[in-house]
């Protein structure tokens, strides 16, 4: 295999530049696929047509994609002006394309021929999808597409850059195609393919959720409010015809699983829902995101890093216009690693593909990197590439302060979130759960995932004789053994246990995946370690009664509670106090 890539600076070029071209192919020998990519800059379509038809003419059995888009990549470095030609000639694969108009057909039906068709292709080492616009809601495509053989990699890009220029059509070997899908299929044993994505913006303030959708791409309502509102209340924007422009830059965040995706409003109606440029989920958490330069220029030397260990022989590069926005001319240096090691094509777009456990996605404010080689990895010479530290433009050194500046301040609301989290859960006087997040636990643990079947037990727990010792020896030795009581049960339930402060002299603890007789031990513990506390200032010793049980299906927190209690009474009352009672749901439930 082997890319070349020329640069077509105006009409009195592109003979010479296709005479070069024409005579790369013919030094390379013998070629089972041959694909030419031309990208033009916008008021560049007559060069664009100049330069595709010689090649239609002169290599039939070629593919050959061309279309218009504003900042271009060739081999690392950012083309705004002049037309980007890519030849790839492949010793050993195929190439192949397919054109599927939305103007003859739906939406699903382009997804099912293009699933037949990527059917029939044998030994598919990769598959390029190109789109023609990000306001087509490509969604039944891509759940058909994500049926694909999971080993299959996947990579592409929404074909124009969010309205900011004329969109223009994609031609493709002869062919103007409006709205629709271009897939190319890539075959052979010998092709190999290793793609990379990375990310670099950062979460921003609180999670939303998304609570009403009307579709894929249109969010009513973040936390039962009109999704509107967020921008309002965040960003201070109103709904405007910069509305776009001006969310750009900040993205909506979400996380799932370890794949985070990234959304751009595209539109806002009156109604306050906002339109995105991909599919979200009702119930996803969702952030406002903001660019962190120094991650994003981390984040993409990891993929170049990453990719050089493949050794590709041709990269395709595809990053959001959202970081040129952002960056301007300093977004070059997310491709500098790689300059001087790989031959690279691609563009900046409104939308990247990626595949995430099978399924197909189109995300934004994604850098994503295909390598491409034919062969062993072995028999190519290493790559190395170039690591710098980043040098940013006055604005982006203001921004830089910035992220630092709400990065700083991020981390102490959070350690102060947490503080105060922690003190709503805990009691205040021993540290230990409150009961109001007891009883949480307790009804969450009746309540287990679905498919899910556990045991848990409970202990009830009462100081015995407390209000003696508080009239004895004040209430400050009564608090003492309180405290002293927690630490005990601080030290006998484990971290996947709870243990809390009932209400004055009374502990609760669950203990998770605990049947009844192990939960008898651990009481006994309990009780021998409380008996062994020196708080008393005579010496006396302090005792404790317990009752226990196990959950049972069918349990409510009310009824497990009773039964427990039922048998803290036993313990009390019935035995004399400083007892161990346990009560088998299945032979006494107390209902």
């Amino acid at each position: 295999m082997k890319q070349i890539s020329y640069l077509i600076e105006g009409p009195e070029a592109v003979a010479a530049s296709l005479d070069e071209a024409r005579a790369a192919v013919a030094a390379y020998g013998k070629y089972d696929g041959l694909l030419f990519v031309v990208q033009g800059g916008y008021g560049e379509s007559q060069i664009l047509s100049d330069v595709m038809e010689p090649l239609q003419r002169d290599y039939p059995d070629a593919v050959i994609v061309g279309g218009l888009t504003s900042v271009r990549v060739m081999d690392g470095r950012l083309v705004k002006k002049g037309t980007v030609l890519t030849l790839r000639v492949f010793g050993s694969s195929r190439v192949e394309a397919m054109v599927l108009d939305h103007g003859s057909l739906s939406i699903e039906e382009m997804g099912r021929r293009f699933l037949d068709r990527l059917h029939e292709i044998q030994n598919v080492a990769a598959v390029e999808l190109m789109f023609s616009d990000i306001r087509l809601d490509m969604t039944p495509f891509l759940k058909l597409a994500s049926q694909a053989d999971a080993a299959i990699p996947f990579f592409g890009r929404v074909l124009n850059d969010s309205g900011l220029g004329a969109d223009g059509p994609v031609h493709v070997n002869g062919k103007s195609l409006a709205t629709g899908v271009v897939a190319v299929f890539f075959s052979g044993t010998e092709l190999h393919v290793s793609i990379h994505q990375g990310f670099g913006w950062e979460p921003l303030g609180y999670s939303l959720g998304i609570t009403e959708m009307e579709d894929s791409y249109t969010v009513k309502q973040f936390n039962r409010q009109p999704a509107m509102k967020m921008y309002e209340k965040y960003l201070g924007l109103k709904n405007s015809e910069n509305f776009v422009m001006e969310t750009l830059t900040f993205p909506l965040y979400v996380q799932r699983d370890d794949l985070t995706l990234a959304r751009h409003p595209i539109a806002v109606r009156d109604d306050g829902a906002v339109v995105f440029s991909g599919a979200l989920r009702e119930g996803d958490k969702a952030r406002l995101a903001y660019a962190n330069p120094d991650r994003i220029m981390a984040n993409a030397a990891g993929l170049w890093e990453r990719l050089a260990a493949f050794r590709p022989q041709g990269v395709f590069v595809v990053s959001c216009y959202a970081r040129w926005m952002l960056l301007h001319d300093d977004v070059a240096q997310e491709l500098a690693p790689g300059r001087d090691a790989f031959r690279s094509a691609g563009l900046y777009s409104s939308g990247e593909l990626v595949r995430h456990n099978g399924e197909l996605l189109i995300c934004n404010m994604t850098l994503v990197l295909a390598g491409m080689r034919e062969g062993d990895r072995d028999a190519l010479p290493p790559v190395g590439i170039t690591r710098f530290s980043p040098r940013y433009n006055d604005q982006a050194q203001i921004l830089h302060r910035l992220v630092h500046f709400v990065q700083a301040v991020s981390a102490e609301l959070e350690e102060s979130n947490r503080n105060l989290t922690w003190l709503a859960q805990r009691d205040r006087m021993t540290e230990l759960l409150n009961r109001g997040e007891i009883e949480t636990l307790l009804a969450h643990a009746l309540s287990p995932a679905e498919g899910e079947e556990t045991v848990f037990s409970v202990l009830m727990m009462d100081v015995d004789d407390f209000k003696v010792i508080n009239d004895s020896y004040g209430h400050e030795v009564g608090d003492d053994a309180l405290k002293g009581v927690a630490g005990v049960l601080r030290q006998n339930v484990r971290q996947l246990d709870a243990a809390g402060r009932w209400g004055g002299d009374e502990f609760l603890a669950i203990l998770t995946d605990t049947r009844l007789a192990a939960a008898k031990t651990v009481a006994h513990r309990i009780q021998k370690s409380v008996a062994a506390l020196h708080v008393l200032p005579d010496g006396r010793r302090i005792t404790m009664s317990v009752g226990v049980t196990e959950s049972a299906p069918g349990d409510t927190p009310l009824s497990l509670f009773h039964r427990v209690d039922q048998a803290l009474y036993q313990s009390k009352r019935v035995k004399g106090k400083n007892q161990v009672t346990a009560i088998d749901p299945a032979v006494n439930p107390f209902e």
